[in-house]
C-alpha cells in the first residue's frame, strides 16, 4: 500500500525476512551488483534466529573458494562442502506421481474429515437411524422389516421422497431438529456405509449427491451455513476451543464439500450427469440471494477467523470448500487450457499445442547436487547403504542379466572434475534405483510402490519448442543494424539490406519460432485506450464465473490474501510457534485432551496432518487464482500478484521451501484405518499401536509434494518477466535454497524449480555458474529455450543493477492496474462518484445544481433498509429542527 510516497509491504511479518537474511557473512559491494529495494522493510537479525543456510558457501558472501578441499572432492553443482545436512542425495528414489488440480477422490474426501471427527461417524448413523423410524412411521407405502436398512436396496421413489423429508426437517426452526436433519444428510452424502460394502461407498454417495442436488439442496445448505456462521457464540472457552464448539458448522461444511467434490468429477464414460454437472458450475459461479456469490461469503468466513474474530470457525473445511468450488465453477487446467485457446482464437492467435505437464511427464528426473558427505568422501560413505537399500530384487526369483542398468540422465563423465575415484563407473553399472509410484498408477505387475523405473523413449531433440518475442526480434535487428550498416531505422524492422547473411539467416529462424501471448494481445489494448481514449473503446466486460469471482473479491482482495499468507505461515513446519500466532487447529483439537500415549500419538498426527492438509489447500488456492485471472485478463492476474508480493509471498515460499525438503515430501503423517472410508466400519473408536503404525499399502502420502510443485508455480508467476522481483529473489540467496529442493526427483518439481533458478542466472555472476555446471545442463535440457535468452552467458554489469529500482517497477504497474481497475470496476471501488477517463478531465462537465445533487445515485448498505422507520423516526421525527431559521437568506449564503 502506499505510505507517504513510498510502497510498504505488509502482511506476514518480517520474521520471515530476517530469517532469510540470516547469513553468516556479509555481503561484499564490489562481489555482488547492489540494487535498491526499498519496497522491502529492513532485515534485523535476532539473536534466536537460526542461520538459514547453515555454512554454505556463497559466490557472493566474499569469502574465497575453500583451497583445503582438493577439487577432486567438491562438485561443480554445489557451494562448498558443508552442504545442507540430511538434504538426500544423489541416490534418493524417483517420485512417480501424477500432479493435477487435485489427488484421487478417496484422497480428497478422507482429508476432509480429521481423525477426531470418526466417533462421529457413528452419530450419524444414529440419526439417521432415528429420523428413517419416524418417517416409514408416516410413509404407509415404506415395507421392510428390519430397522437396519440397506439404502441399495431401497427403489427410487423411496430414496426421494425420504430425502425430500430430510430437507423438510432442515429448514425447522428447532435447532435440534435441524442439527439431527443435517447429521441425517451428510451419512447419505458418506454413502450410507453401514450395510452396504465399502468398495461401493463412493459410488452410492455420488448419486446420493446428484439426488439432493435435483432437489433444491445446495441453496439451502448454503443458507444453514450463513445463517449459522451469524449465530451469537458464547467464546468465554477461549483458551480452550475443541471440535465442539464448531459441531453444525463441521457438519454444513462437510455437506456442502461433499456435494461439490462428488458431483464436479467426470463418470468417466458416463455422460448421464454431465448437464447437472454444468448446472451446478452455473450455480456456483451465480449471485446467490440476490447480494452476492458464494466464494464470497466463505472468504468473509474465513477473513473472520484470520481476524481473530471468530476463532471456533472450522479453519481446513472452509478452506477446502473454497478450493473445491474455484475448481467447479473456475475450472481446473484442463478447463483453463480450453478457454485459453478459446480466447486465443477470438484474438487471432495459433491454439497452444504443447501442454506443460504432459512433456514434464515424459521427462527424466535430474540427479540432484551431491550432499555434504558425498562431496568430501567422494559418494563412498553412502555407496553400500545405497546399494543394499535400492538394489532391485526380480519379482520372478530370477534376474535379467542382459537388462540395460539404470543411468544418471544428467551425469556423463565429462561432467565429473578430473582425478574422480574410477570406482564412480563401477557404480554406475550396478546401481539400479527404484522409484516410488503413486498407488493409482500401480499395475498387478508392480504391485510394490518401489519399482524400477520404465525405460523412457530416447528423443534427440529437446523436449520443447523454441519461443521468441517480437519486441526482441525488433531489438536484435536494431543492434545488428546500427553495428554492421551504422545506420539508425527506428521504426523500421523490416529491412535487412547491408546485413551479413548469417544475420539475416538467424533471423528467419527466429522469425519462425515468434510467439504472441493472449497477455501481449490484452497490454497492447489496454496501452492503445490509455493513449487514444476518445477514439479506443474497452469491448466491456464479460460476463463469467471468473469474472464474478474477480468483481466480487476486488474490495477486499489485499485482505484475503493477506489472511492466506497468514495461515500459511502458521502451518509452514519451519514456523517456530508463538503465543501470539494465529492459532490454525482449534478443528482438530478433541473435547477431552488425551489420556494415555496412544492417544496422544494418534493427536500428534492428526495436528501434523491437518496442518499439511492447510498448506496444500491454501497453495492450490492461490496458484487456482492466479491461473484463472491469468486467463481471463492478465492485469486482473498482476493486481492479485502484486498483493501477494507486498505482502512478502516470496519470502514465505522460501521460507517454506528451506527446509529437509525431501524429508517433508515423504513424511508419513497418516493412520490408513482412520482416514474414509475405512473409519466408517471401526467396531471402536480406540486403536492399538500396531494399528496406528502400520501404513498399508499407502506407502508414501503425496499431498507434501502436491504442496511444493503449487509453491513453485506461484514463485515463477510472481517473479516471470519481472526483473525487480527477480533481484528480490537473488538478495533472498535463494538459489541454495532452489539447488535444495531440485532433490526431490519428481519431473515437475524439478522443471519449475530450474525454471526459478534460471530466472536468476545471469545475476547471480561467473563463478557460480562455473560451480554449477551440472544445475546449467539441466536447465538446458529440461526448460524451454528463449532464443533471445542470455541466461547461461550474460552477465549484468553493476551500473546497470544500481538503476534497477524496485520502488518505481511496481509503483508503475500499480498506477496501470488501478487505471484499468476504476475504468472497469469503478461502480465497486468508488459506487459514490462519478468516473473520469483519464486524459479526459477538461471534457468533463461539471454540475453545480441542486437537481443534479439530489439526482445522484448513493449507495446505502444493508442494515440502513432494515433500519430505516427507526432512523426516521430518530433522525426526523423526533428532531427539533427551525425550519424558520434554516431556510433565511444569510444562511443559504
Amino acid at each position: 500500500m502506499h505510505n507517504g510516497g513510498e510502497l510498504v509491504m505488509e502482511g506476514v511479518s518480517a520474521d520471515v525476512l530476517a530469517e532469510l537474511d540470516s547469513c553468516s557473512e556479509p555481503l561484499d559491494d564490489k562481489d555482488i551488483p547492489s540494487c535498491s529495494v526499498p519496497i522491502l522493510p529492513s532485515l534485523e537479525i535476532g539473536d534466536g534466529d537460526a542461520d538459514l543456510f547453515g555454512d554454505l558457501e556463497s559466490p557472493w558472501s566474499g569469502g574465497q573458494r575453500r583451497n583445503d578441499v582438493p577439487w577432486n572432492k567438491l562438485s561443480r553443482d554445489s557451494n562448498g562442502p558443508e552442504d545442507f545436512p540430511g538434504g538426500g542425495s544423489q541416490d534418493d528414489p524417483d517420485l512417480i506421481y501424477d500432479y493435477g488440480d487435485a489427488d484421487t477422490l478417496q484422497v480428497e474426501l478422507s482429508e476432509l474429515y480429521s481423525y477426531s471427527e470418526v466417533p462421529e461417524f457413528l452419530c450419524n448413523y444414529h440419526a439417521f437411524l432415528e429420523h428413517w423410524d419416524t418417517w416409514r412411521k408416516g410413509a404407509p407405502d415404506v415395507h421392510t422389516g428390519s430397522r437396519d436398512v440397506s439404502w441399495e436396496a431401497l427403489p427410487e421413489r423411496t430414496k426421494l421422497s425420504f430425502m425430500e423429508n430430510v430437507l423438510e426437517h432442515c429448514e425447522r426452526q428447532e435447532a435440534p431438529i435441524r442439527s439431527e436433519a443435517c447429521r441425517t444428510a451428510l451419512y447419505l452424502l458418506q454413502g450410507a456405509f453401514l450395510h452396504i460394502e465399502k468398495d461401493h461407498v463412493l459410488m452410492v454417495a455420488r448419486d446420493n449427491a446428484f439426488r439432493f442436488h435435483r432437489l433444491g439442496a445446495l441453496k439451502l445448505f448454503v443458507q444453514l451455513l450463513l445463517l449459522e456462521a451469524d449465530a451469537p457464540r458464547n467464546l468465554i472457552r477461549l483458551p480452550a476451543l475443541s471440535i465442539a464448539d464448531s459441531k453444525q458448522m463441521r457438519t454444513l461444511c462437510n455437506i456442502l464439500y461433499s456435494m461439490v467434490e462428488l458431483m464436479r468429477r467426470p463418470d468417466g464414460m458416463d455422460s448421464s450427469h454431465d448437464e447437472q454437472r454444468r448446472e451446478l458450475a452455473e450455480e456456483l459461479g451465480s449471485v446467490i440471494f440476490g447480494k452476492t456469490i458464494i466464494l464470497q461469503s466463505l472468504f468473509e468466513l474465513f477473513l473472520k477467523f484470520a481476524s481473530g474474530s471468530a476463532p471456533h470457525y472450522p479453519l481446513k473445511k472452509i478452506l477446502l470448500l473454497i478450493w473445491k468450488i474455484l475448481l467447479a465453477s473456475g475450472g481446473g487446467m484442463f478447463e483453463l487450457k480450453k478457454d485459453k485457446n478459446e480466447r486465443r482464437a477470438a484474438a487471432g492467435l495459433s491454439p497452444i499445442s504443447e501442454d506443460t505437464l504432459e512433456v514434464a511427464g515424459r521427462m527424466r528426473a535430474s540427479t540432484p547436487p551431491l550432499s555434504a558427505s558425498e562431496m568430501v568422501d567422494g559418494g563412498k560413505g553412502r555407496r553400500n547403504s545405497t546399494l543394499s537399500k535400492y538394489k532391485t530384487q526380480p519379482s520372478n526369483g530370477s534376474a535379467d542379466t542382459n537388462a540395460p542398468a539404470f543411468w544418471f540422465s544428467n551425469v556423463q563423465e565429462s561432467d565429473e572434475p578430473p582425478n574422480v575415484d574410477d570406482e564412480r563407473e563401477d557404480i554406475k553399472e550396478e546401481l539400479e534405483v527404484k522409484h516410488i509410484e503413486h498407488p493409482t498408477k500401480r499395475t498387478d505387475s508392480q504391485p510394490e510402490a518401489f519399482t524400477t523405473r520404465p525405460e523412457l523413449p530416447w528423443s534427440k531433440s529437446l523436449p520443447w519448442t523454441p519461443k521468441v518475442r517480437q519486441e526482441e526480434i525488433d531489438r536484435f535487428i536494431h543492434t545488428s543494424r546500427d553495428k554492421f550498416v551504422g545506420v539508425s531505422l527506428p521504426d523500421d524492422n523490416a529491412t535487412l539490406i547491408g546485413l551479413p547473411k548469417p544475420i539475416e539467416e538467424s533471423i528467419q529462424v527466429m522469425r519462425k519460432y515468434v510467439y504472441v501471448s493472449l497477455s501481449d494481445v490484452q497490454l497492447a489494448k489496454e496501452k492503445a485506450i490509455a493513449k487514444y481514449p476518445m477514439s479506443q473503446k474497452d469491448d466491456g466486460v464479460a460476463d463469467s464465473p471468473v469474472e464474478r469471482m474477480y468483481q466480487a473479491l476486488l474490495l477486499q482482495m489485499g485482505n484475503y490474501v493477506i489472511a492466506l499468507l497468514k495461515v500459511l505461515l502458521a502451518s509452514s513446519p519451519t514456523t517456530k510457534a508463538k503465543p501470539d500466532s494465529l492459532n490454525v487447529v482449534t478443528d482438530v483439537l478433541p473435547e477431552h485432551p488425551p489420556t494415555n500415549v496412544i492417544q496422544s500419538m494418534r493427536m500428534t498426527v492428526d495436528t501434523n496432518r491437518h496442518k499439511e492438509i492447510l498448506v496444500k489447500t491454501i497453495s492450490s488456492v492461490i496458484l487456482l487464482l492466479l491461473k484463472q485471472l491469468k486467463t481471463n485478463h492478465v492485469y486482473q492476474f498482476e493486481t492479485v500478484a502484486q498483493h501477494l508480493v507486498m505482502a512478502n509471498c516470496m519470502a514465505l515460499i522460501l521460507k517454506f521451501l528451506n527446509q529437509n525438503i525431501m524429508g517433508h515430501v515423504l513424511a508419513r503423517n497418516e493412520v490408513p484405518v482412520l482416514n474414509y472410508p475405512a473409519c466408517c466400519y471401526l467396531t471402536s473408536p480406540e486403536i492399538s499401536k500396531e494399528q496406528l503404525e502400520v501404513m498399508g499399502d499407502q506407502v508414501i502420502v503425496w499431498r507434501n509434494l502436491h504442496s511444493c510443485i503449487n509453491l513453485m508455480r506461484v514463485l515463477n508467476k510472481l517473479a516471470k518477466w519481472k526483473r525487480s522481483r527477480i533481484l528480490v529473489l537473488v538478495l533472498f540467496k535463494s538459489a541454495a535454497i532452489l539447488k535444495r529442493a531440485l532433490r526431490v526427483r519428481h519431473c515437475v518439481m524439478q522443471l519449475y524449480t530450474l525454471k526459478a533458478l534460471k530466472l536468476q542466472s545471469k545475476f547471480l555472476g561467473r563463478q557460480w555458474r562455473r560451480m554449477n555446471m551440472r544445475t546449467l545442463s539441466a536447465i538446458y535440457e529440461k526448460v524451454r529455450h528463449r532464443l533471445m535468452d542470455d541466461w547461461a552467458y550474460g552477465n549484468v554489469p553493476e551500473h546497470e543493477v544500481k538503476r534497477v529500482d524496485c520502488q518505481v517497477e511496481e509503483r508503475k504497474l500499480r498506477v496501470l492496474l488501478d487505471v484499468f481497475n476504476n475504468r472497469r470496476y469503478h461502480h465497486i471501488l468508488r459506487p459514490n462518484a462519478p468516473y473520469v477517463q483519464p486524459g479526459l478531465e477538461e471534457f468533463q462537465s461539471l454540475d453545480h445544481s441542486l437537481a443534479g445533487a439530489l439526482s445522484m445515485r448513493v449507495s446505502l448498505p444493508d442494515n440502513f433498509r432494515y433500519d430505516y422507520e427507526e432512523w426516521l423516526k430518530r433522525e426526523v421525527f423526533e428532531a427539533q429542527i427551525d425550519w424558520d431559521q434554516l431556510l433565511l437568506q444569510k444562511t443559504l449564503t
